[in-house]
């Protein structure tokens, strides 16, 4: 997305539920999970969407660059934003939902790298990428030993992913599934990176409210009783088929 545009999409409005107020989401793009241009806005912001609509909210959804939705999210201009995995800034800082759902993280390396992972120490001297916005927590263990350095901080996992494959950084570490869309999307073959080793993190998406927002905790628990329900339902497995199979 250009950070020079803001990017304004309301996709859902929903008066006819609007027994608990207007709720401002912002969220942005996260294929195959968030995006403006995926049907629903991706699978995520379908079970996100769902999951208020079973506590009867009318929903007004923004994508806008993931920095800019943070900050709008904590000086109140939007009510809550995802999906976002914890550390410990943003735990002090957020509210965080009930898990919304939890992927694996994969290491995407070029299709003719060398590179292996079996072990920490494979990975030193190697450079990597995190968008601005994101966490380094699933990759903070080998910062940590000073074994990887951060290379870029753009501001999607699509320029992150264009940068393993123009040989500008070794790797990135991001969820399997957004990494194999992404590539099929930029490259045209899912097959243009491949992933070295075991998964290096689980991450698990939430939903966040600055702690000081208004019934900020009023509406997390609107949020985590709808998500509640959509799972006992059956709409949120059905969701989740709709996006990415059984």
């Amino acid at each position: 997305m250009n950070n020079t545009i803001l990017t304004f999409i309301v996709l859902f409005s929903f008066s006819t539920f609007a027994f608990g107020g207007q709720v401002k989401l912002v969220t942005g793009e996260f294929h195959p999970y968030t995006g403006s241009e995926l049907t629903d806005g991706g699978m995520i912001t379908a079970l996100v969407t769902e999951s208020l609509l079973a506590d009867h909210k009318e929903i007004d959804l923004y994508f806008l660059p993931w920095k800019r939705g943070l900050i709008y999210t904590l000086n109140h201009r939007m009510a809550a934003t995802f999906p976002y995995v914890k550390d410990s800034q943003r735990e002090a800082q957020y509210l965080f939902s009930k898990p919304i759902f939890s992927a694996k993280v994969r290491l995407f390396v070029r299709r003719d790298s060398n590179i292996t992972f079996s072990k920490d120490t494979d990975l030193k001297g190697l450079s990597t990428c995190v968008p601005l916005g994101y966490s380094t927590k699933e990759i903070q263990r080998f910062l940590t030993k000073g074994l990887i350095r951060v290379e870029m901080r753009p501001i999607t996992d699509s320029h992150c992913l264009k940068a393993v494959h123009n040989g500008n950084i070794d790797f990135y570490s991001v969820n399997e599934l957004t990494g194999t869309t992404l590539s099929r999307d930029l490259f045209g073959t899912p097959r243009a990176l491949k992933t070295v080793g075991n998964p290096v993190f689980i991450n698990k998406y939430h939903l966040i409210i600055a702690k000081d927002y208004p019934d900020g905790d009023k509406l997390l628990q609107a949020f985590n009783s709808g998500l509640n329900k959509i799972k006992i339902n059956g709409k949120y497995q059905k969701i989740v088929d709709q996006f990415i199979g059984k």
